[in-house]
């Protein structure tokens, strides 16, 4: 319950008793441990996914942080945001906030948490007003550890498989099903044919084939998009000065 004590006085000011009101609270007091309750399991989610929350004002002041970000960083009370997050004297190059304040929109950056070991994180700057029509800035910050090295292993196996595809002593190259339009190819093919590779940029299958013998080689195409892998031993090929060569053609499809 709520209680209020109000003292009786007499009219000598003397106090003769006590006039109590009660309310009964039960509800909110549910309703108050609900909240805790949410507010527990909000945080728990957070620091067990590595995201955090915070708010900023229009000054850059920090005036809320969620209780598992603070741990790490402490207390924010009297600390700019990005001198309390990246220990600096100015507001960061770049700033996804800065941008936020200024459109009135959402913006989505990526930053790199120096104090962190340099963690990166993806940060979605959601500007808003409160009820007295100050502007802030929540800012929900996901950790992309895990994504960001996935990009660097991928990025690593491009690199592999490029130096592959262009060392390699057979000739390669990939054409669009449809158009027949070539967008890939490497050095040997270049060399085999007699073209340059700006000149190989602008080529088709139609182009790099005696005429006569499209059809058997369209067909050739054909399977290749039904699956085969093994065609022809006799393809022939025609070089830029119009010679012709055959070659044993192995051919696959890529997503």
């Amino acid at each position: 319950i709520n209680t209020v004590k109000i003292p009786v006085k007499d009219k000598a000011g003397k106090t003769i008793g006590v006039f109590g009101l009660f309310w009964d609270i039960t509800d909110r007091k549910r309703a108050e441990e609900d909240i805790r309750a949410l507010n527990r399991q909000i945080e728990y989610i957070l620091g067990a996914t590595k995201t955090g929350l915070d708010i900023i004002d229009s000054e850059y002041n920090v005036v809320y942080i969620d209780p598992e970000w603070k741990k790490v960083y402490g207390d924010p009370a009297g600390k700019k945001c990005y001198e309390y997050f990246m220990g600096r004297k100015s507001v960061c190059e770049g700033c996804g906030l800065a941008r936020a304040l200024k459109t009135k929109r959402i913006v989505v950056s990526e930053e790199v948490l120096a104090k962190e070991g340099n963690r990166p994180i993806q940060v979605t700057s959601i500007p808003f007003q409160d009820e007295r029509g100050n502007w802030l800035v929540a800012e929900v910050n996901t950790d992309i550890s895990e994504r960001k090295k996935h990009e660097e292993e991928l990025q690593s196996s491009e690199r592999k498989f490029r130096t592959i595809f262009e060392n390699a002593r057979d000739g390669i190259l990939v054409a669009e099903p449809d158009t027949k339009k070539i967008y890939m190819f490497n050095r040997a093919i270049s060399q085999m044919l007699g073209y340059s590779a700006e000149e190989m940029a602008g080529l088709s299958i139609m182009d790099i084939h005696p005429e006569k013998d499209l059809p058997h080689v369209l067909l050739q195409f054909e399977r290749i998009k039904k699956g085969e892998t093994r065609l022809a031993n006799d393809l022939p090929v025609k070089r830029k000065d119009g010679s012709v060569f055959y070659v044993e053609a192995h051919g696959s499809t890529i997503d």
